[in-house]
């Protein structure tokens, strides 16, 4: 079996040789079906600044930089956190080529994930290139539910809610007068730890609508 990888290897390089200006095969994996141009036969860079920003319970942007004219898209790749550090890396996504960005969603709250990027150029396979530099980050957790807002007195207003099981560090209370029904412009008036499921907002206008929303966040 050694004997036979040295005689392939033997003759791909005969074969370059032979034929600098032979076109490989389009790779049907990757988006867009572009063609090389026979001018640039050199691999693209490897894509750079990798960025990965959680917006939502299950959704996080990422963004890449890159400076090759000669790729025919780009593939994410993601892993689960395991003691800190990636799992098994999966392809979940091709792009086309001079994308710069991509929304990973319906991933799951509060956990946390692994990305890299890679740039495959016609007939070099993606898992045998080089990647971009790895990014992590960790989903929002979920807000709390089953939340109420009662009148204690007419300067004090009990909130109270069940946290989401899955974990967070805390919870952000927005406070809004009412405006014609609405709630009027936001503010922030307190972040309570994440063993709180009761917050008591005091010395408050009588005979006044107040509005209030709440967020679970983790440091």
């Amino acid at each position: 079996m050694k004997t036979w990888r040295q005689t392939v290897v033997a003759l791909s390089v005969l074969f370059i040789l032979a034929l600098p200006n032979s076109v490989p095969a389009n790779n049907p994996a990757l988006p867009g079906g572009k063609q090389p141009d026979p001018r640039e036969n050199h691999y693209p860079p490897t894509p750079s600044h990798l960025d990965a920003t959680a917006v939502s319970a299950s959704e996080i942007q990422l963004r890449w930089s890159h400076k090759s004219r000669n790729e025919v898209g780009f593939t994410i790749e993601r892993a689960t956190d395991r003691h800190g550090r990636p799992d098994e890396w999966s392809v979940v996504a091709s792009v086309g080529p001079n994308v710069t960005s991509f929304l990973d969603t319906g991933l799951s709250a509060n956990h946390t994930y692994w990305y890299r990027v890679n740039a495959p150029l016609y007939d070099k396979r993606p898992d045998h290139l080089d990647s971009s530099n790895v990014a992590r980050a960790e989903t929002l957790p979920l807000p709390p539910s089953a939340v109420t807002a009662t009148a204690l007195s007419t300067n004090k207003i009990e909130l109270a809610w069940t946290p989401d099981p899955n974990g967070q560090d805390g919870f952000r209370i927005d406070r809004a007068a009412d405006v014609d029904g609405k709630p009027g412009s936001w503010r922030h008036i307190a972040r309570v730890p994440a063993r709180f499921t009761i917050y008591r907002d005091r010395r408050l206008a009588p005979g006044t609508t107040y509005w209030y929303r709440l967020c679970a966040y983790n440091r």
